[in-house]
C-alpha cells in the first residue's frame, strides 16, 4: 500500500508507527514540511533520529504533484493544521482516494457549509473522521447500556479537562495549533468536539437540543481562543427526555476525563484515565476494569480504515464525514457564539 501522511506531528507520527506494526511493507509519502516536528517515540518523547530517513518516507512537494506525477496513493491521512482540512478533504474526494482525517474537519461555518454542499453528491463516502472514541471498549459498553436502559436514565454528564501544556510536551504550547484561533484551536474544537461526538454516538438517531451554553477564557494561558466551555442539552426519545451536560477546559491539572450516567436507582461513572467503570448504588460499588491502553484504541481505528481501503469497502456510516456533520455543527455554533460575544465585549 502507498499511504500519504499530511502532518507529521504527534498524531501523524502515532499513526505512522501503528501502521508500521500492522503493515510493515507500507510505502509512506509525506508533503514537504513547513513546520518540522521532532522525531517522537511511542511515549511522545523526542529521539535523535531523522524522521524522514528513519521511516523511509518519500517527500511530495505539493498536492498537485500527486496528479502531475501520477503517484498512486491508496489512502491519505490528514493530520496537519485543522484550518487546512476542509480543502484537503475535497481534493482527495475529487480523486476518489480513501481518506482518513483527524478532527475537526473544519474550523468555521463557511468551511462547514462548503463541505456539506460538496458532499451532497452521491458516492462520496470514502472519507473517515478520526474520532477514536468509537473504538474505545468503554464507549462501546456504555452504548449498549444506554440502548437497553434508556428509560431509566435521568441525566448524563461528560467532562474533559487537560492542560494544553501537556498536549505536546515537546513543544511550547503557545505556538501549537490548539492555542491559535486561525488554526482551529481552543477548548471547543480540540476537546469539546470529542465529547459532542461521544454524545451523538451514544445516543445515535435521537433528538438533541441545545438548552444553554457558555464558553470563555478564565486562565492566564497565552492563547487567543476560549479555554473552557459548558453546555446543557436535552436528549429525547419517544417523549422521554434526559439532561446532558458537557463541560471541558484546556487548563486543568491533572487530566480528568469521565462520563457519568445517573439512573433512577444507581449512578454509573466511567473513568477514562483508569479505564474503569464504577457502578454505585445503595448496596455499594461495583468496579469493571477494562484491559487496554490508550494506543490500542488508535491501532483499532487505523486498522479499520486501512482494511477498508485495502479491500475497497465503504466506511460504515458511523465513521464517515457525513455522520460527523452533526457534532461539527454543534461545535462550530459554539465557537461562533463565543467570538460573537467577544466582539460585543
Amino acid at each position: 500500500m502507498n499511504i500519504l501522511i499530511i502532518g507529521l506531528g504527534s498524531i501523524g507520527q502515532r499513526h505512522l508507527r501503528n501502521i508500521r506494526k500492522i503493515y510493515p511493507k507500507v510505502n509512506f509519502f509525506a508533503l514537504k514540511r513547513v513546520k518540522k516536528s521532532p522525531t517522537l517515540n511511542s511515549q511522545n518523547k523526542v529521539i535523535k533520529r531523522d524522521l524522514i530517513n528513519y521511516n523511509k518516507i518519500k517527500i511530495i512537494q505539493n498536492l498537485k504533484a500527486i496528479e502531475k506525477n501520477k503517484i498512486n496513493i491508496d489512502m491519505a491521512l490528514i493530520c496537519g493544521p485543522s484550518s487546512q482540512h476542509c480543502d484537503q478533504i475535497i481534493f482527495f474526494a475529487k480523486l476518489g482516494i480513501y481518506t482518513f482525517v483527524e478532527k475537526p474537519i473544519c474550523i468555521n461555518l463557511k468551511q462547514l457549509k462548503k463541505l456539506k454542499n460538496f458532499f451532497q453528491k452521491p458516492n462520496k463516502t470514502n472519507i473517515m473522521v478520526g474520532f477514536q472514541s468509537k473504538f474505545n471498549p468503554i464507549i462501546k459498553y456504555l452504548k449498549n447500556i444506554i440502548r437497553k436502559q434508556f428509560k431509566e436514565i435521568i441525566a448524563i454528564n461528560f467532562f474533559n479537562g487537560e492542560a494544553i501544556s501537556n498536549f505536546h510536551k515537546y513543544e511550547d504550547y503557545k505556538i501549537s495549533y490548539a492555542a491559535k484561533k486561525k488554526l482551529g484551536g481552543g477548548a471547543i474544537l480540540t476537546q469539546k468536539i470529542h465529547e459532542l461526538d461521544k454524545m451523538q454516538f451514544l445516543f445515535e438517531g435521537l433528538k438533541i437540543d441545545l438548552l444553554s451554553s457558555y464558553s470563555g477564557k478564565f486562565s492566564d494561558l497565552k492563547i487567543d481562543t476560549e479555554d473552557s466551555s459548558v453546555s446543557m442539552y436535552k436528549i429525547t426519545k419517544n417523549r422521554k427526555n434526559i439532561s446532558c451536560k458537557i463541560d471541558v477546559n484546556i487548563f486543568q491539572l491533572p487530566k480528568k476525563n469521565f462520563i457519568e450516567i445517573i439512573f433512577k436507582n444507581r449512578t454509573l461513572f466511567a473513568d477514562f484515565s483508569l479505564n474503569t467503570v464504577f457502578i454505585h448504588n445503595n448496596r455499594g460499588t461495583k468496579r469493571i476494569k477494562f484491559n487496554f491502553n490508550r494506543n490500542d484504541v488508535y491501532v483499532s481505528e487505523i486498522k479499520y480504515a486501512l482494511n477498508c481501503a485495502k479491500n475497497g469497502q465503504k466506511f460504515l456510516k458511523k465513521y464517515t464525514l457525513q455522520n460527523s456533520f452533526l457534532s461539527h455543527t454543534l461545535a462550530i455554533d459554539l465557537v461562533r457564539k463565543y467570538y460573537d460575544e467577544n466582539k460585543k465585549n
